[in-house]
């Protein structure tokens, strides 16, 4: 067992697998100076706010984590570091400002399992199975009760029909494209460029252009809330637009 302190913005984009109470148990994709299974205790939002660290235990086996917090492991499901051949990544995109051609956008955080991607994507509101398909997910899943930090605009999938990798788009604006804010990118993420296979918007973003070039030029596919295939842009997006009512 090895034990060290994180910070807890590094923890919460950890691949979380498992919730047991307040005890986080999770397991490392490609590990290397630590051992696979980790368990740490969740902060509360006072603690956070303070600025104290997550202190991080690890543990050779699935069986040694849950020993140590008192569970059986036959009553949980190991954690699983998920298809290496598949990721799935969160952008940050903000509302486009006057004037603008491009909104302000982070670099992806990927994850070996969907379910955790969604978990950073919501800020920690919203769990899904850990075996769930991205397929299965519906706007009202992605959509937790009360505040919420973020929220998601879009999603892009490298596979018809909602599978494959995933690039899930999120912002802190609360209302989407419900209040006319219009998001655009530029270029794709890298590792995302000419692979996007099916698409989906939400909160109000009724139109969700897909461009054959960067900077919006080329043909052109408004996905509008689901495109199940791409058709002649499969594989071809290099810029992309969401927004209620707005041209291409």
């Amino acid at each position: 067992m090895r034990k060290k302190s994180v910070l807890l913005a590094g923890v919460s984009l950890t691949l979380l697998v498992g919730l047991i109470g307040t005890v986080v148990v999770w397991a490392q994709s490609g590990a290397k100076r630590d051992p696979p299974y980790a368990v740490a205790r969740a902060l509360t939002e006072e603690e956070a706010a303070a600025g104290e660290e997550m202190e991080v235990l690890y543990f050779d086996s699935f069986e040694e984590a849950m020993d140590f917090i008192g569970a059986d492991p036959d009553d949980f499901q190991p954690p699983v570091s998920g298809d290496v051949d598949t990721q799935h990544c969160v952008v940050q995109i903000e509302p486009l400002q006057p004037g603008q051609t491009a909104s302000k956008v982070s670099e992806p955080v990927c994850f070996d399992n969907f379910s955790d991607a969604i978990f950073a994507a919501t800020g920690g509101a919203v769990r899904l199975p850990p075996s769930i398909e991205p397929s299965e997910v519906t706007e009202d899943m992605l959509v937790p009760p009360g505040p919420r930090s973020s929220t998601v605009i879009g999603q892009d999938y490298s596979g018809p029909n909602f599978s494959g990798s995933t690039l899930t788009w999120i912002t802190s604006n609360p209302n989407g494209c419900f209040d006319g804010t219009i998001y655009m990118q530029p270029s794709m993420p890298s590792g995302w460029a000419n692979v996007v296979s099916s698409a989906r918007s939400y909160q109000g973003c009724t139109h969700y252009y897909h461009y054959d070039y960067p900077n919006y030029g080329g043909s052109v596919l408004d996905c509008g809330y689901s495109c199940s295939t791409m058709g002649a842009m499969d594989n071809q997006t290099e810029s992309e637009k969401w927004c209620q009512s707005c041209d291409p």
